[in-house]
């Protein structure tokens, strides 16, 4: 039993995986070199609640179900609480990233506006202990709000409000917290 749920699991990943490069791919083939900001708009407004049922479909495929081809859309069936959910844990994991970097940078931009040169070492120190604790942060950060969008729609009695399902997915990967990061 163990192992199917594992291999379920596998299949639910690798299906979120698969799906979120098509539709990158596709979203970078229709608007072509936008700037950033068309790409968060579209990741929050289409590609999450589009990523949000087609991990859902996996799931089901996984539990054994046989979910029908429209079961890709089931995001947009609840379209604002997704892209609220998707909003806010994209925004705890950018300023929990900022948080640690913007110090760091400020330290070296000091230096340089004190009049003093920081030697290449500390510089290149400062920029790998920047690097190394800001990608950490965002695996960890990324790793416990993962799926909190599938957590809200995969409910079987009244769905939780989005914040509470954000809350839930923090708590659900408490006691997994290093296993998540190191996956």
């Amino acid at each position: 039993a163990n192992y199917g749920l594992r291999r379920g699991l596998t299949a639910v990943a690798v299906g979120s995986t698969v799906a979120s490069g098509v539709v990158s791919m596709g979203r970078e083939l229709v608007h072509g070199a936008f700037s950033i900001s068309w790409d968060v708009l579209t990741y929050i407004f289409i590609d999450a609640p589009l990523l949000t049922g087609i991990t859902m479909m996996g799931l089901r495929l996984a539990r054994g179900e046989r979910p029908a081809l429209d079961a890709m859309f089931d995001g947009f069936r609840a379209y604002w609480p997704v892209v609220l959910i998707n909003f806010v844990t994209g925004l705890i994991v950018a300023l929990g990233v900022a948080a640690v970097l913007l110090p760091i940078a400020g330290l070296i931009g000091l230096s340089v506006l004190g009049g003093g040169r920081p030697p290449v070492v500390l510089v290149a120190l400062g920029v790998a202990i920047a690097t190394v604790l800001g990608f950490g942060l965002y695996l960890f950060l990324s790793a416990r709000l993962f799926l909190a969008d599938v957590l809200f729609i995969d409910q079987t009695g009244p769905r939780p409000e989005p914040m509470d399902a954000i809350r839930l997915r923090w708590r659900i990967t408490g006691p997994f917290q290093l296993t998540l990061v190191l996956l």
